[in-house]
């Protein structure tokens, strides 16, 4: 029943060389981009969205947008992106605030106010983004709840996190910090839930940080993918593009 990849030809996910209107964008662990440095803390994301900010209708971050965050860096992003009049959301990590540094939860989630889980609807998808510092690398009863609550075998179901949500993909997690003892398999996450939609997507975004690790990893199990897929210090990093009802790929 499941398949394991480590590579985009066997997730079945098609690499694409231009971004499409309409379309959803999904980064992960950001601040590992080889072009982000000290002196120009968001890498080339703004030329990025210069040049396509009229088809980038969203884009979220799954966690670790800066490896030292701070109120002017989160300002700056939030203008880039006014700039371009985009839309973004964040699905914060371990680096965004620490539980354990209350200034920097505190300055996080005063000047983002988000209420967590975010959740929409967006015609035949239904989208929901989880705070998993807060919830401990699990889903929260809210989100369940959500799952539960909108279930329509015609709608495809979209949640995004930063941490890895399953034991078989813990390994590939770039840092343990907060990780409880077990995870739970992927046959077991949604408790059975992933049935009460189309297709179930879990975009995580706590992977890919070395050289040596995979940058992007999948599992399938029947009508649920759960990817895993964060920036590096590689020559080719990808975004997940999500662009009527299916994903795709794009080096960035």
């Amino acid at each position: 029943h499941y398949v394991v990849a480590k590579n985009s030809d066997k997730c079945k996910i098609k690499t694409i060389k231009s971004i499409p209107a309409n379309s959803i964008l999904v980064l992960g662990h950001f601040y590992g981009h080889p072009t982000v440095s000290t002196n120009k803390q968001l890498g080339d994301l703004p030329k990025f969205l210069l040049d396509n900010k009229s088809k980038i209708k969203l884009m979220i971050f799954t966690g670790d947008i800066f490896k030292t965050p701070s109120l002017n860096k989160w300002k700056n992003l939030s203008s880039v992106f006014k700039q371009n009049e985009i839309p973004f959301l964040i699905a914060p990590g371990n680096h965004d605030y620490s539980l354990e540094k209350l200034d920097q939860q505190q300055e996080f989630k005063t000047y983002f106010n988000f209420e967590y889980p975010i959740s929409w609807k967006d015609k035949n998808s239904f989208f929901i983004i989880e705070d998993t510092n807060s919830s401990r690398w699990s889903l929260s009863k809210e989100s369940h709840q959500l799952i539960k609550d909108h279930q329509d075998l015609k709608v495809s179901l979209y949640i995004f996190s930063h941490h890895i949500l399953i034991g078989e993909m813990e390994m590939f997690a770039n840092s343990h910090t907060g990780k409880p003892k077990i995870l739970p398999l992927a046959s077991e996450l949604l408790l059975g839930k992933e049935k009460f939609y189309k297709k179930t997507t879990i975009i995580n975004g706590d992977t890919g940080a070395t050289d040596y690790m995979y940058p992007k990893v999948c599992k399938s199990l029947d009508d649920l993918k759960i990817i895993a897929n964060g920036f590096g210090p590689r020559q080719d990093n990808e975004i997940l593009v999500i662009h009527e009802n299916e994903i795709f790929s794009y080096v960035l």
